[in-house]
C-alpha cells in the first residue's frame, strides 16, 4: 500500500485547487469580483482561465481558453491572446496548473475518494485528448462552425484635437461578415477619468455608406466636444455584435461535460422555463456524456484528464519548455512501486516523470520512502540549473 500523503500537504493541493475554483468562479451569490478590483463589469471574462472552467457558467469571472479558441475556429480568426496566454501559462508551470489550480480536477479528485472497486484506463487512451483538441477544437469548427452575418469592427479612430472646441474624429470600419451592412451606426461617447462614467453621448449615422462583405471603408468625418482633458474617447456599435447561425455545432463545447454542470443545469435552475424532462430530452446528450464522466470519476482518477481534456493537451505540449518539472534519482530508486500507486494519472513514473502526461501533482514525491523524487523550478534539464522546491 502506498504512504499516506502528510496532512498539511494533502490540504495544501486541495486548497489551492478549492481557492482557484472560487476565484474562477467568483460571482456566485452576487458576489463580483470585477467591483472589489475596481474593474469594469464583466472584464475579467477577456481573461482566459488557467483551469478548465466553463465561460458560460452564471458565475464564471473568466473565459474558457478551449471555447475561445473553438469559437475563433469556426469565425475563421486566430484569437492570438487565449494562445499565446495558454503557451505561457505551460511555459511556465506546464501540467502542474492541471493538479493545483483547475476546478474540474478538483471535482474528479473528489468523486475518486468515494469508496468504490478502482481501475486504471488503457495508455492508448492518452491520445484521445490530442485527437479531440485538433478534431474538436480546430479542424472541425473551422470547416463547418458559423455562418456569420455581417458586423462592424472598428479600428482605433484618428483624432484632430484643431484649435477650436471641437475635434474631429475619422474612422475606419470593416466588415468580416458574410452579409452587407447598409447605413453603420456609430456610438461616440466620452467616459471620465475618475470613475468612467459617461459624461457626453452622441449617435452618428451614415445613410450612404453600405459596408460590404470583407470590406474595409473609412466614415465621412464628425466632430465632437474636446473633453480630451478630462475623459477618454469611446467608439462602439449596436452593428458591432456578431450574429452567428450554427451549423451542426460539431465542436467541444457542444459535448464538454464540464458545461454542463456548471453552465446547462446551473442556468436551467435559475431560469426553469422547461420542466425537467423537457429540457433532459433537449440535452440527451450533453447530459448522457456528463454522466459518463461522473460515474467513472468514482472508478477510476482522473478519467477526462486521461482521455478527453484539451487544456490538458495544450498543457501537455508544452512540457518540455516549462519551467516546473518532477524528476526521479534513479540510482536512489529501490522499485518499491509506491509511487505507481500514488500517482492519480496513473503513470510508470520511473519512466514518465515529468513527461507529457505527468501533472505534477508531487504525489509521487510524498510517496517515495527515499526521497528520491524531487519537484524542480529553473531553466534548462541538468539539475545544476535547476532550483529544488
Amino acid at each position: 500500500m502506498p504512504q499516506k500523503l502528510p496532512p498539511l500537504y494533502a490540504r495544501l493541493r486541495f486548497a489551492t485547487s478549492l481557492v482557484s475554483t472560487w476565484l474562477l468562479n467568483a460571482n456566485m451569490f452576487g458576489f463580483s469580483l470585477e467591483k472589489l478590483l475596481h474593474l469594469p463589469p464583466k472584464s475579467l471574462k477577456s481573461v482566459c482561465s488557467p483551469g478548465f472552467n466553463c465561460h458560460g457558467c452564471p458565475w464564471a469571472t473568466a473565459a474558457c481558453p478551449i471555447g475561445v479558441m473553438a469559437l475563433g475556429s469556426a469565425v475563421h480568426q486566430i484569437p492570438v491572446f487565449a494562445i499565446a496566454s495558454i503557451l505561457a501559462i505551460g511555459a511556465l508551470f506546464g501540467r502542474l496548473m492541471c493538479a493545483f489550480a483547475c476546478p474540474f480536477g478538483l471535482l474528479q479528485d473528489l468523486l475518486h475518494k468515494i469508496p468504490s472497486p478502482k481501475f486504471r484506463l488503457p495508455r492508448v487512451l492518452r491520445h484521445g485528448k490530442y485527437i479531440l483538441l485538433a478534431l474538436l477544437v480546430f479542424i472541425l469548427p473551422w470547416l463547418v462552425g458559423f455562418e456569420q452575418k455581417g458586423y462592424l469592427q472598428l479600428a482605433k479612430p484618428d483624432v484632430n484635437k484643431g484649435t477650436g472646441p471641437n475635434i474631429t474624429v475619422s474612422l475606419t470600419i470593416t466588415n468580416p461578415g458574410n452579409a452587407s451592412i447598409p447605413s453603420p451606426q456609430i456610438i461616440a461617447s466620452f467616459a471620465s477619468f475618475e470613475n468612467k462614467t459617461e459624461i457626453f453621448h452622441t449617435e452618428k449615422n451614415f445613410p450612404d455608406v453600405t459596408v460590404a462583405p470583407g470590406q474595409t471603408v473609412v466614415l465621412p468625418t464628425f466632430e465632437m466636444p474636446n473633453m480630451l482633458s478630462q475623459a477618454d474617447l469611446v467608439l462602439n456599435s449596436p452593428q458591432s455584435i456578431v450574429e452567428q447561425v450554427p451549423r451542426y455545432q460539431l465542436y467541444v463545447c457542444a459535448i464538454c461535460p464540464t458545461g454542463t454542470l456548471t453552465a446547462d443545469i446551473p442556468k436551467y435552475f435559475m431560469k426553469r422555463t422547461v420542466p425537467w424532462w423537457d429540457f433532459a430530452a433537449r440535452h440527451w446528450l450533453r447530459l448522457s456524456i456528463l454522466a459518463i464522466f461522473l460515474v467513472l470519476m468514482v472508478l477510476i482518477s482522473r478519467p477526462f484528464c486521461h482521455t478527453f481534456c484539451p487544456l490538458g493537451a495544450i498543457y501537455a505540449l508544452t512540457t518540455p519548455l516549462s519551467l516546473s518539472s518532477m524528476t526521479i534519482d534513479r540510482n536512489a530508486c529501490i522499485d518499491c512501486k509506491l509511487c505507481d500507486q500514488s500517482c492519480p494519472m496513473g503513470l510508470d513514473v520511473r519512466t514518465e516523470i515529468g513527461g507529457k502526461d505527468c501533472i505534477a501533482c508531487g504525489d509521487c514525491k510524498k510517496a517515495c520512502p527515499e526521497r528520491g523524487i524531487r519537484r524542480t523550478f529553473g531553466f534548462g534539464s541538468s539539475q545544476s540549473q535547476q532550483v529544488e522546491l
